[in-house]
């Protein structure tokens, strides 16, 4: 965006709050009124186009006016600034994010409990109103000096469309639950998914699903057990093994209970506890939940019918056997690519990078794009009997050098002059269709081939004199 703006719409630009790899927050005040305000705008280029960017601040402003509560952020004012594009202005909260906030390590059981109570109460206002934040985080939670905490970004939450397919996962990964990296639509349990694993930073000082790469933390994410430190009490465990859960359906049913567990199992003074579990609406600490489907005495008689039952139908469902595995056995793709380190996006969500020799995918058919820049997107529809993919990818651009005997000829390219032999490093857009050379001397017959990336001129081409002569 080249120099800091002096104003942006009617605020005065005062510095620079931070600066990410999509946009920029500067700290700004408002003359009319004469407050603080922090003024967000997205870097050029960074979004498809400024309608996209435009759309998603003012779903950020009509959500935060809709919600009108202390723990979200508030925001004041949308806009678009010639020069610096659309900008969003929010309430300025002297702090730092919960991620900056854990960096130093795991906080005092207490200390987080204060601020995921409060984020708690945010986040359960927006499932009330039916929205579903879709990328809750430590990043996206601001800790004023004071204590109090404020929810932010809702840019991408639930019926905003996703501007591009190349864009990355909606959820950061690592905070997408299961579902979400298997196609399924986001909803509160997706919220109080990632809500967990904010509750687990906190407590934990580190994620509960870690990796050395972006395809071994989904990995994990999706198949993996929470990693737990040592020491750690077994209710505790037990309390975020449930809101961790694979389905949905098996977690909390709501973030108060997830919140009233995680207190009783903490080691809290009583009076503290006892403030905690008020505030979550239980005036005294619940019974024991038990944290898996209570396991009853099975009826001698139903097992009876079951076993018949599953005699009966089992030669039949050994003929469907092939049908059924093929739409809903997990299954493993093995992906390469040349070159590679290009991402590889399933349905629009970025997944993994080549190559990635166990990528987990959903079993029903699915859209594959490959993208790595320099090179020509590569686009597949994926079957659910792929299990092996190698993509050579075109570059956008060709570099050709070559010589001719005899030198001084004229090389035309695509119909242009592109200068002499010898050519060195001539650049040129790559044709998928297939671009023209021609190479020309007089008294000498021309040599024409066709120029895309399988076909490249040799290190030297030999021109035949016409009518036989040299």
């Amino acid at each position: 965006m080249g120099l800091d703006p002096t104003t942006i719409g009617r605020y005065v630009v005062l510095g620079t709050l931070g600066q990410g790899a999509m946009g920029t927050v500067y700290l700004g005040e408002d003359p009319m009124l004469k407050r603080g305000v922090a003024l967000k705008v997205v870097h050029r280029g960074k979004v498809q186009d400024r309608e996209t960017a435009l759309r998603r601040f003012r779903r950020e402003a009509e959500i935060s006016a809709r919600l009108n509560h202390p723990n979200v952020i508030t925001v004041f004012d949308v806009g678009e600034e010639e020069g610096v594009g659309p900008f969003l202005a929010m309430e300025f909260i002297e702090g730092e994010t919960l991620d900056s906030h854990i960096q130093a390590g795991p906080l005092e059981p207490r200390h987080a409990v204060e601020i995921l109570v409060q984020a708690g109460a945010a986040l359960g206002a927006a499932h009330a109103l039916g929205i579903v934040h879709r990328d809750v985080k430590p990043a996206n939670l601001m800790v004023a000096k004071d204590g109090r905490v404020k929810l932010m970004d809702f840019g991408i939450a639930k019926g905003e469309e996703q501007s591009s397919t190349t864009a990355a996962l909606l959820c950061t990964p690592g905070y997408a639950a299961p579902e979400l990296l298997d196609g399924a639509e986001a909803t509160a349990a997706t919220d109080r998914w990632a809500f967990a694993v904010t509750a687990f930073e906190c407590l934990q000082g580190r994620p509960p699903f870690d990796g050395d790469s972006l395809s071994v933390v989904l990995y994990n994410v999706a198949h993996g057990e929470p990693v737990f430190g040592e020491g750690l009490e077994p209710g505790l465990a037990e309390v975020f093994r449930r809101a961790l859960a694979k389905a949905p359906a098996a977690r909390f049913p709501d973030l108060p209970a997830f919140l009233a567990a995680l207190v009783q199992a903490l080691p809290l003074e009583d009076s503290h506890r006892r403030r905690f579990l008020e505030t979550l609406g239980q005036g005294r600490p619940a019974p024991a939940e038990p944290l898996g489907p209570a396991r009853e005495r099975p009826d001698p008689r139903r097992v009876r019918r079951l076993v018949r039952l599953t005699v009966g139908v089992a030669a039949a469902g050994l003929l469907f056997l092939g049908w059924w595995e093929g739409l809903l056995l997990p299954r493993r793709l093995h992906i390469e690519s040349d070159p590679s380190g290009a991402q590889v996006i399933v349905d629009g969500r970025l997944r993994s990078r080549t190559p990635d020799h166990d990528l987990r995918l959903p079993m029903r058919s699915a859209d594959l794009l490959i993208e790595k820049e320099g090179y020509y997107p590569f686009p597949h529809a994926l079957a659910p009997t792929d299990r092996k993919l190698r993509v050579k990818l075109s570059p956008l651009y060709l570099t050709l050098t070559f010589d001719s005997r005899p030198s001084g000829a004229a090389v035309y390219v695509n119909g242009r002059p592109a200068g002499t032999t010898p050519l060195k490093n001539y650049r040129v857009r790559n044709d998928l269709r297939g671009g023209s050379l021609l190479v020309s001397r007089e008294g000498f017959q021309s040599y024409g081939a066709t120029l895309d990336v399988d076909h490249l001129p040799p290190a030297l081409i030999v021109l035949e004199p016409k009518h036989g002569k040299d």
